[in-house]
């Protein structure tokens, strides 16, 4: 109260001008508080890469690279809305923040590499051993069994 009805008013010194009058001549030079920082901000979170190649963020997955399954990764929200996610040395996949009902941002790209089975589902090549044989089969033959159609 005071500041603004007695303080401001008086002629400063070194301006020769009130702080109110050097402030009204500034103020269009001055930026909107809303608008983007000329300088990056970042909050870096850890996040733990599950078994199915996704790190969870907002309640949301993203998937990463498959060999970083099970390992700790950070994670940061760049000002442009996406998600970087790194290792300790450089940025390892990129997704777009979603926003409503989707909840999984999968990258094809992060399971080429992987063994398929014959159905084409991923499967991790460090599971399977080649030293045993197991025979494949259709699941049809399983419903036949049950006595399913």
């Amino acid at each position: 109260m005071w500041l603004d009805q007695t303080a401001n008013h008086k002629v400063h010194q070194t301006t020769l001008e009130s702080p109110h009058t050097r402030f009204l001549h500034e103020q269009k030079h001055l930026m909107t508080s809303n608008t983007k920082p000329v300088f990056p901000i970042h909050h870096w979170e850890i996040r733990k890469v599950s078994k199915n190649c996704f790190i969870s963020y907002q309640g949301k997955r993203y998937s990463v690279p498959f060999r970083y399954v099970g390992q700790e990764l950070k994670i940061k929200e760049t000002l442009n809305h996406h998600l970087e996610i790194y290792d300790n040395y450089e940025c390892i996949a990129k997704h777009p923040i979603m926003t409503g009902k989707a909840r999984d941002h999968i990258n094809l790209e992060h399971y080429k590499g992987l063994q398929t089975t014959t159905d084409g589902l991923p499967t991790h090549s460090r599971l399977q051993s080649p030293d045993i044989e197991v025979e494949q089969r259709s699941l049809q033959i399983y419903e036949q069994l049950e006595g399913g159609d």
